[in-house]
C-alpha cells in the first residue's frame, strides 16, 4: 500500500511521487511498509532519467532604443530533444521562433506597445505533451508615474 504510507515520508521523497494520490492511514503505520515505499521509490526498470533540454540552444537578437521609440527583435533555435516526464515521453522537435517588440512613448507618462511572441506561426511545442504553440501578439499601453 505504498500511496497510503506517502502522506508520511519526508517532502523531499513525497515530491518525487507528485502524481500519486496520498492517503492518510491511522498512526500505526508499521516499520515495514514504509522501508517498502522506499525502496519503491528507487528508479524502476524503463523509468528514464533525462534532463529534458536540448544539448544546444541558439539565441541572436538586435536591438534599438531613442527618446521616443525603441524595439527588438529575437531570433531562438532549439535543436531536437528527448523528454521524459511521467507518462510523456518521447521527442521533442527542432524549432526555431522569432519574436518582436516594439514601444512608443507619447509623453514621459504614456505609452504604448506591442510584443508578438512567434511573429512567424511556427506551431511546435518545447516540452513533450505541451502545449501546441502559436503566434501570441500583445499590446498594452504604459502610465509611468
Amino acid at each position: 500500500r505504498p500511496s497510503q504510507v506517502l502522506a508520511r515520508l519526508p517532502h523531499h521523497l513525497l515530491a518525487r511521487r507528485l502524481n500519486e494520490v496520498a492517503v492518510v492511514e491511522p498512526a500505526d503505520v508499521r516499520r515495514e511498509e514504509t522501508a517498502a515505499v522506499l525502496t519503491d521509490m528507487e528508479q524502476r526498470t524503463g523509468d528514464q532519467l533525462l534532463p529534458n533540454a536540448p544539448k544546444k540552444k541558439y539565441n541572436l537578437g538586435i536591438s534599438y532604443r531613442s527618446a521616443k521609440f525603441d524595439g527588438k527583435i529575437a531570433y531562438r533555435k532549439t535543436d531536437a530533444f528527448d523528454w521524459a516526464a511521467g507518462v510523456f515521453v518521447g521527442r521533442v522537435p527542432e524549432y526555431q521562433v522569432v519574436n518582436l517588440s516594439a514601444n512608443y512613448r507619447i509623453t514621459n507618462a504614456i505609452g504604448f506597445g506591442l510584443d508578438v511572441t512567434n511573429a512567424t506561426n511556427n506551431e511546435h511545442y518545447e516540452a513533450f505533451g505541451g502545449d501546441l504553440l502559436r503566434r501570441r501578439a500583445l499590446g498594452f499601453i504604459t502610465y509611468n508615474w
